[in-house]
């Protein structure tokens, strides 16, 4: 069985300012991204 790392749903609208802000989003959103960035080339098959 391989591993992936699933990301699911990341939109600008629950960033503070989006149609449905969460407070917090744009962090949360920016911690996705850094998270995604460091695992190119690492052992994942998938990466969603």
């Amino acid at each position: 069985m391989g591993r992936g790392l699933i990301v699911v749903d990341v939109q600008n609208d629950f960033c503070e300012g989006g149609s449905v802000p969460v407070s917090g989003g744009a962090r949360i959103a920016t911690k996705i991204a850094d998270l995604v960035e460091r695992s190119a080339g690492r052992d994942y098959e998938y990466v969603v």
